[in-house]
């Protein structure tokens, strides 16, 4: 099979695309003959797990990126072939798939309720039955819905914490998790032959049968589930606590003030400025950059995904019984070092806009010593011995003899994980290294332990140290650190 031509990509978009303004942008382009940019939007297919910049596939449970027209990009011809092949796929795969039906809902980002009905379109015209959650819903309410429903999958339209400029497309399987290998290689398959469409208006399927509201029911059910789960509501109502919180423009207020009420608070204070819903995101760059800890947390055994209005009510109430026992919740967190030891993260990112150097950083990680011999990775960091290596790239673990074979997935990414320790043994750091699926990034994941915070700390500023100036070479690489 010949590889196509720029102009041939040109051509097929322009074929399958139906929506003025992409149309239009890819026409510009062309007209420019502004080629690398056609090749980075056309050449490649966004897939599951990924944005990538690179165009290097990362396999995961959501398409994310930029809101622009091409194939590696998100569109409205992307959000209607990938709901064409889910669809299909899911057909095949679930018993029932069609009368148990699929859940869809959007956050308020730009295009985010048109993609619903787009993908609401696809659904009816396969023959499913469609829950269409009406209005703007924080993520965890879809795979509560698909749990609820026992629907055979579930999509949320939403960017999670990128920027303005992306919008995503997350994926649920019957089980109401993010979907995992096979089912997503089996849904790429699926959308490949599936990849012309006449459904572009999305008006027509309202009026289906197929179509059902149940949006109420389910957001109060959310509710009901969460207000259970309380341990302490009758004591809730009496703290004098002041909480604040901040949606940070996000569609968080409502449900977190929802989430207040039925744990018996009383009302939050909230930040104006952040208050509403607001796809332009006014006063912050990112949503929440980086800090994934910050966005939510699993709590009980139906939100099956992290939930940050549940993990808000239930620090609330957890702050709330520590002042009656006259403590502070910093106070506690340290009892729990002192019995535990003291934990520390850092985590962060290289930006590097070059996949070679990218290519070739990870390269001389594995053959670090540059003595020939295969498994080569640094043996020391920040002062600790490196005693454990977990490769997901080119699938090495050197915890699990004798096959050395990972228990994880490989990544079609660079992913390799460290773990080194003191010669006592009471100091420990794990360290994760790995490309971004969504940014020209290398990110790392770095948690450090022990019995004293200062030389926690101390060891986690000499492994950052020891890994931006040795391991990665940030300086002769040209990384850009934030």
């Amino acid at each position: 099979m010949s590889i196509p031509t720029t102009e041939e990509l040109v051509k097929e978009w322009l074929r399958l695309d139906k929506e003025e303004q992409t149309r239009r942008e890819i026409e510009q382009l062309w007209e420019q003959q502004n080629i690398s940019e056609l090749e980075s939007r056309l050449r490649k297919r966004i897939s599951f797990g990924t944005a990538d910049k690179f165009d290097r596939p990362r396999r995961g449970a959501r398409l994310r990126g930029r809101m622009e027209a091409g194939f590696a990009r998100m569109n409205s011809l992307i959000i209607i072939q990938a709901s064409q092949g889910l669809a299909a796929y899911v057909a095949k795969t679930v018993p029932d798939a069609k009368s148990k039906g699929v859940v869809i809902g959007h956050d308020h980002r730009h295009n985010s309720e048109h993609w619903a009905n787009l993908i609401a379109a696809v659904f009816v015209h396969f023959g499913f039955e469609v829950y269409l959650l009406e209005g703007l819903v924080h993520t965890p309410l879809v795979p509560f819905s698909v749990s609820r429903l026992k629907a055979s999958c579930g999509v949320m339209v939403t960017a999670s914490h990128n920027p303005k400029e992306d919008n995503g497309y997350k994926v649920y399987w019957e089980n109401a998790v993010q979907i995992i290998d096979p089912h997503d290689r089996g849904i790429a398959q699926a959308i490949s032959e599936n990849l012309d469409s006449q459904i572009w208006d999305p008006k027509g399927f309202r009026n289906s049968q197929l179509l059902h509201n149940r949006t109420n029911e389910l957001r109060d059910a959310y509710f009901s589930y969460l207000q259970g789960l309380s341990v302490s509501k009758s004591l809730n109502s009496s703290t004098p606590i002041k909480f604040v919180s901040t949606p940070m423009h996000g569609v968080g207020y409502v449900y977190s003030a929802k989430a207040f009420e039925v744990f018996g608070f009383p009302p939050f204070t909230v930040v104006e400025a952040q208050r509403d819903p607001d796809p332009e995101f006014p006063t912050v760059a990112f949503p929440n950059p980086e800090e994934k800890e910050a966005i939510g947390f699993m709590i009980g055994s139906e939100i099956r995904d992290k939930d940050g209005v549940s993990a808000t009510a239930f620090f609330a109430e957890l702050a709330a019984d520590l002042h009656r026992q006259n403590k502070k919740v910093s106070e506690y967190l340290n009892e729990l070092y002192s019995k535990y030891g003291y934990f520390q993260t850092s985590n962060s990112y290289y930006i590097c806009r070059s996949p070679p150097t990218i290519d070739r950083i990870f390269a001389r990680l594995m053959n670090f010593h540059a003595e020939g011999k295969e498994h080569n990775y640094p043996r020391e960091i920040g002062g600790l011995h490196v005693v454990w290596i977990r490769d997901l790239t080119t699938g090495y673990d050197s915890g699990n003899p004798p096959t050395y074979t990972p228990s994880l997935p490989l990544s079609s990414g660079h992913m390799i994980q460290f773990k080194a320790e003191s010669s006592s043994g009471s100091e420990a750091v794990t360290l994760t290294l790995r490309t971004s699926g969504t940014e020209p990034k290398i990110k790392y994941y770095l948690e450090g332990s022990g019995r004293d915070p200062n030389t926690v700390k101390e060891t986690l500023a000499k492994v950052v140290e020891e890994l931006t100036m040795v391991w990665v070479q940030a300086k002769q690489n040209d990384l850009i650190l934030p």
